[in-house]
Parts: structure tokens; C-alpha cells; sequence
């Protein structure tokens, strides 16, 4: 790194000398700086951040301030934050190299190679032999898949610095990928000759002998980590975890036991022990060692925060709560802000969200620059409709984070929301120069003109993300919704058969074909489209389901059966499935079976309310012996007395009371109705015929005559035509 902790402190005392002894702007800021690195070398960073921050606040252009923020995020693994810390740094200061290899780190980490090599380029162009930048650039070409040209540059610098042990580790790992391991277990052997005991050399020849079935050689090392450093956690935790790949429970079990009375007031290996019984299933003593762990360490958040997510998980939400508070009773520091944070989502879990709100205004006042909190007000007044509210909120957040993705994503989406359609539009075309293959920006401009009737704009994004992605069915469908959108259906076609021809193993594509045909009416071409794609996968649920729809469209009921079946094979209690296929079994007049899915529907959801009433009507319509009446009645009541003006619920309770000869009792429940009786031809042929029932053959012919009006068809239809013939001939 450019700045070693040395060259750091003795900049800084330079600084504090330069600056004197009063109290102008110069020295408050330096005194904030200081203290802020002896909080991070002290490994407090949340301290250290507010120090650095402090000292930002008095001197806003300080780029050395930015850097050293930037690290703490680093070390905390706030990646996004420390990214706008770091860009900030060289942004003023772009000769600040340590914050520009930093920001390659974690570049690599996000996967943009090409622009952490770009730093590493930087960096090298001043300072050619600069170890961190020759490594970076070194990790940048792999990220390129450019070994041979990594694999030199590694050579030479190990050449060069034979007892530096990075270039060892990354030609090991190069050989590894390369499937090469007695290449990599050379140079893992000779930087162990020159650094013996090196923990992240040994590990890798361990699992090198472990994928060679070299069981015992691969625990001696492990072993030798563990006496190397008796006192150390991390050689205990990896022996542990070898004896669990080696499935001997027992011993991993032992070693972790041992490694919590060794450290009896080590949140982390509390954690480390939960998390194995976890594992196993084993919830008794997953809980205990939390609780345990708790008592021993009061004051760990860590602890309180997996117990407190597990009770929550599991119904135990009073204790969840009941953990949390007592930690915040407990602990008056900015870290008691996380219990807040954690119940904040609780809350929203349950759908409590205003609670969850004043949770976060708490947050808030204590902590202004908290991100999660204000990204997660954000979302709850967008969730809201109050898109204002959550502008601010994510502004407020991205001051903080300016160049985070995520929170621009959030803020474009707000803007949009609200109708600022050219604020939303510039947020997107931002993203895009900071992550250029962001795909939901790309989207979001294509939403932004669509709405702005700027189509040819619209498709021309969408086109952009086919172009990186060709499988993108979310981008094909978008536009193909945007060529319907001025009914050029020919144009949609044309699109989606263009994709089919650049990825004809696309099921999804065929299927969207199918689906386009099926809207048009035109069967045919749905049919050959769907079939298409049946022979590529003849158990997707996507195709069954639309063949079987275009089948019972087009009145095949035994084919539309036979997909639905084989859909119901596949995911026997999926609740559609089941209710399309019972309602089609209806519909063919096997009204046995179409019961007997309704009833194992009911099994597992007694509350399905479709599965209910229409297994009601049929027990009341086709087989309405006394018991199934009986049943039919238990059925329905309590949904008619939840709901009691619904139609249909209403219309089969009463069938069912007709049925049981209770005519003034139908009467009563359908006249309830009022007008609503004469939008259904069902419903006014059940009036009618308790009408007739109780011999009031005027008011029966009038509604039996309502029902037979057009041409649908129901159950009872030829029922009522002759009975509106018998009443005409009296």
C-alpha cells in the first residue's frame, strides 16, 4: 500500500506541526483525523468513521480524509460506501495512489476487471515497481482471462521478491484452475520452505491432498496449523471443518467444544458452534449455545441478532423483540443503533410499517448518515405512494454512498413514480456511465420514453440488453409489448422470430410466440409454436400449461385434461393446477373426480375459498344426498357470513338450502341480491326455480326466461327450458 502505517502516522504528525496550535479550521480538522486513526488502528472503524467524518464535515475537500474513510468501509465490508469514499479521494487528489489501488480492489471485487486494471495502469505509470499495483494488475489480466500475460508478470515479480508470498499463492491458484495441481503443489511447497507454517499455503496444499484422497497427510497440515498457533481460532475452525467433509461429526464437534472453552467470551466462536448445530438440524442446542453465549457476552449484537432472527422465523416473536430491547436498554452506544435497525425490519416483516418508520426516525435522529435507514424509509414510502418522501430518503442516503448503483436505482425509479420522467432519465443515464452492463437501467430509460411515447428510444435500449444478453426474456417480451403498443402485430411477430432464429433452443422464446398467436386467435400458429417447444422440453410446466389452455379453447377438453394432468404429475399440490384441472373435469361432466381434487385441495388449505364453494355446488348440483348436503352447508356458511353480499357465494349457499327443500330460506338469501341476481344467468335460474318451487309462477318465468336470454350455458340449462315450457302451456 502507498501509505504504510509508518509513512500514515508521520503524515500525519507532519500535518499537526504544519498546522500549529490554535484553534483555526485546519488544526479542529486534524485532531478528528487523528483521533480517527488511532480508532482504526485500534480496529474500532465505527468510531474511526465518525472521526473521519467529523473531520470531512470541517474540510469537505480533505482527500486524505476520504481515503482513510474509504478504508474503514473497506474493513467493514461496506464495499458501495467505501467505492464513493475512495472515488471521492481521487477525485480531489488524483495523484492519492493508495486510494486508487484500494479502489481496484474492490473493483476486482465487483467483477469490472477492465477498469481495476485501468488503476493498477495508473498507479504503475509513476511508480513501475509498486508490489500492490503489479498484483492488482496481475488479478485484473486473470479477471480477463489473459493467464499467460498474469502468469509472466507473477514469475518476474517473484523472481524479484523470492520471499514475497502473493505471486506463489496466485500461480498455485492459476495451476489449480488450469487443473494442474503438482505444479501449484510446487510453488505452494517452496513458499512453505521459505515462509514455513504460512496459514493460506497450507490450506491450499491441504485440500490439494484432500482432492487426492490423501486424508492423513492433509490433517497432519491441518494439525500443524493448530500447534503453530495454539491460540489462533482460524487453524481450529478450518481442522473442523475437515473432519465434517471427512463426515466425522464427532470430531468437528470436539474441536469447536474445545476451541469455546479456550475462548469463553468469543461472540465469533459461539457463532462459529450455532452455526454447525444449525447445520444438523439440532435447534435445542443451536439455541442453547446462543443463549449461552448471551449470558457470557451481554453486550454482543451478533449473538442477539441470529437468536433473535431464528425466534422470529419461527413464530417466537415476543422473545425476537424481548432480545432486542433489552439490548437496547443495555447499550447506549451508535452500535445499539443495529437492534433498532434489526426490529425496524421485524416490523416490516409483520407489516407494521409505521411502526418500522418510527423505528427509523429514531435511527435517524441519532444518526443522520445512517444508509439502511434511510434506504429502508425510502422503501416504505414508496411502498406508500409517497414518492417525494422516498426522493428524499434516497438522496439523503446517497450523500452518503454518491456512488452507489443500488440507491440510484431506487431514486430513478422514485423520480419516475412521481412523473419526473426527465430527472428519472438523467439517474438512469448516470448509472449507466458508473456500471455500464446494468441491465435494470437499461429497462428503467426504456419505461422512461415508452411513457414519454418515444418508442423508437424505448426499443433502441431494449435492443441493447438483447444485443449483451440474446436470451433475455424479459427484454424480448418488453418489446414486443412496445411493437403492440401501435398494433404492429407483424413487427412483434418479426421480432420474436428473428430471436427464435439466433437461439432456437430458447423454449421461452417459442413460448412467448405461442402466446402472441393464442392473443391473435390465431390457434394454428399457436398450436405448431407450442408444440415447437414441447418437443424441446416436453415436461416444461409453461408449454403444458398453454396447450392446455389453447385445448380447452378450442373445446378439446380430453387434450386439455391430459396437459393438466401431466402438469399435476409434475407439482401434485399446486393449487392452480389443480383448481384448472377440476374446473375441466367439471366442465367434461366428471364431476366425481373434479370433487376429488376440490377435496384434496381443501386438505391442504381448508381456507381455499374457489376449491369450497365450487366443491359445494357440485356435492349440492349432482349428488345431494343429505350427508353431502350437509357438507356443502358447512362449507359455505361460514364464507357467506364473511362475505354476504358475494354473488356466487350467496347463489350456492341458496342452491344448497333448495336442494334441502328450505325454499323461503333460498328466497331469502338470493332476493338479498337485489339487482345483481340478473347479471348471471345461473343465479336467475336458481330464483326462478324457488319461485316455481313455492308455485309463484309469474316471478319464476320471469327469471327463468332472464336466465335462457343468451346462449350461455350452466348447469340446469335444459332444466329451465322445460320448465318455462310447462309454465307457458298452463
Amino acid at each position: 500500500m502507498i501509505f504504510p502505517k509508518k509513512r500514515g502516522f508521520l503524515l500525519v504528525c507532519c500535518l499537526l506541526l504544519l498546522c500549529g496550535c490554535g484553534g483555526s479550521p485546519e488544526e479542529k480538522r486534524d485532531r478528528f483525523f487523528s483521533r480517527g486513526e488511532r480508532f482504526f488502528r485500534e480496529g474500532n472503524y465505527v468510531r474511526a468513521a465518525v472521526e473521519f467524518k467529523n473531520a470531512l464535515q470541517i474540510d469537505p475537500r480533505f482527500a486524505f480524509g476520504y481515503y482513510r474513510l474509504g478504508m474503514v468501509y473497506l474493513k467493514q465490508g461496506k464495499l458501495r460506501a467505501a467505492y464513493g469514499a475512495l472515488s471521492r479521494a481521487v477525485e480531489l487528489d488524483p495523484e492519492l495512489l493508495g486510494a486508487r489501488l484500494a479502489r481496484g480492489q474492490i473493483l476486482i471485487m465487483a467483477h469490472q476487471v477492465d477498469r481495476a486494471l485501468e488503476e493498477a495502469e495508473y498507479v504503475l505509470a509513476r511508480e513501475p515497481e509498486n508490489q500492490e499495483a503489479i498484483l492488482l494488475k496481475a488479478t485484473a489480466l486473470l479477471g480477463q482471462h489473459k493467464e499467460e500475460a498474469a502468469e509472466k508478470i507473477l514469475e518476474d515479480l517473484r523472481k524479484k521478491e523470492p520471499s514475497l508470498p502473493a505471486p506463489y499463492l496466485m500461480l498455485a491458484t492459476i495451476h489449480l484452475k488450469r487443473k494442474e495441481p503438482k505444479k501449484a503443489q510446487r510453488y505452494l511447497e517452496e513458499l512453505l520452505t521459505k515462509h514455513p507454517g504460512h496459514e493460506q499455503a497450507t490450506v491450499m496444499l491441504a485440500q490439494i491432498l484432500e482432492k487426492e484422497k490423501r486424508f492423513d497427510e492433509a490433517e497432519k497440515l491441518y494439525l500443524s496449523l493448530v500447534s503453530r498457533a495454539p491460540k489462533s481460532k482460524g487453524p481450529r475452525v478450518m481442522l473442523a471443518g475437515f473432519y465434517e467433509r471427512r463426515d466425522n461429526r464427532k470430531k468437528a464437534e470436539e474441536v469447536l467444544r474445545e476451541l469455546l472453552a479456550q475462548y469463553p467470551e468469543d461472540e465469533e466462536v459461539y457463532l462459529i458452534l450455532a452455526d454447525f448445530y444449525r447445520r444438523y438440524g439440532e435447534k435445542e442446542r443451536f439455541v442453547k449455545v446462543l443463549e449461552d453465549g448471551i449470558s457470557r457476552v451481554p453486550d454482543s449484537f451478533a449473538l442477539r441478532s441470529v437468536l433473535s432472527g431464528y425466534y422470529f422465523a419461527w413464530g417466537k416473536r415476543a422473545r425476537a423483540y424481548t432480545l432486542l430491547e433489552d439490548y437496547l436498554r443495555r447499550d447506549k452506544t451508535p452500535q445499539a443503533l443495529q437492534a433498532r435497525f434489526l426490529k425496524a425490519t421485524f416490523l416490516v416483516r409483520e407489516g407494521k410499517r409505521e411502526e418500522a418508520l418510527q423505528e427509523l426516525e429514531r435511527i435517524l435522529r441519532e444518526n443522520p448518515g445512517d444508509v439502511r435507514a434511510h434506504t429502508l424509509k425510502g422503501d416504505l414510502l414508496f411502498k406508500k405512494g409517497d414518492f417525494v418522501g422516498a426522493i428524499a430518503e434516497y438522496r439523503a442516503a446517497l450523500k452518503e454512498e454518491p456512488n452507489s448503483v443500488e440507491l440510484m436505482l431506487r431514486l430513478a425509479r422514485a423520480h419516475f413514480k412521481n412523473g419526473d420522467l426527465s430527472l428519472a432519465e438523467d439517474t438512469y443515464k448516470r448509472i449507466l456511465k458508473i456500471s455500464p452492463k446494468r441491465k435494470e437501467a437499461y429497462f428503467g430509460l426504456a419505461e422512461v420514453y415508452n411513457r414519454k411515447g418515444k418508442l423508437d428510444l424505448a426499443r433502441r435500449e431494449i435492443e441493447k440488453i438483447l444485443q449483451a444478453d440474446p436470451d433475455d426474456v424479459e427484454a424480448l417480451r418488453m418489446l414486443v409489448g412496445l411493437y403492440l403498443r401501435e398494433k404492429k402485430w407483424e413487427e412483434a411477430v418479426a421480432q420474436i422470430k428473428q430471436h427464435i432464429a439466433r437461439r432456437p433452443d430458447n423454449i421461452h422464446y417459442r413460448l412467448m410466440l405461442g402466446e402472441l398467436y393464442f392473443s391473435q386467435k390465431n390457434f394454428a400458429a399457436a398450436r405448431k409454436a407450442l408444440e415447437k417447444a414441447l418437443e424441446l422440453d416436453p415436461q416444461n410446466p409453461g408449454v403444458l400449461f398453454s396447450l392446455g389452455r389453447l385445448a380447452r379453447e378450442e373445446g378439446v377438453l380430453e387434450e386439455a385434461i391430459s396437459y393438466y394432468e401431466k402438469l399435476k404429475a409434475r407439482n401434485p399440490h399446486h393449487p392452480v393446477v389443480n383448481l384448472l384441472l377440476a374446473q375441466l373435469y367439471g366442465e367434461a361432466g366428471a364431476y366425481k373426480k373434479a370433487c376429488r381434487i376440490y377435496e384434496e385441495v381443501l386438505d391442504r388449505n381448508p381456507k381455499n375459498l374457489i376449491a369450497a364453494n365450487n366443491l359445494a355446488f357440485y356435492l349440492a348440483e349432482y349428488e345431494p344426498s343429505p350427508e353431502n348436503l350437509s357438507r356443502a352447508e358447512s362449507l359455505m356458511r361460514p364464507w357467506v357470513e364473511k362475505f354476504p353480499k358475494q354473488p356466487e357465494l350467496v347463489d350456492t349457499l341458496a342452491w344448497i338450502k333448495y336442494r334441502q327443500g328450505q325454499y323461503d330460506r333460498a328466497r331469502e338469501l338470493l332476493e338479498g341480491l337485489g339487482d345483481k341476481v340478473k347479471k348471471y344467468p345461473v343465479i336467475s335460474y336458481h330464483l326462478g326455480m324457488v319461485y316455481y318451487r313455492l308455485g309463484e309462477k309469474e316471478r319464476a318465468l320471469e327469471y327463468l326466461k332472464e336466465a335462457l336470454k343468451g346462449q350461455k350455458g350452466f348447469p340446469g340449462r335444459k332444466e329451465a327450458e322445460r320448465v318455462v315450457q310447462s309454465l307457458e302451456k298452463v
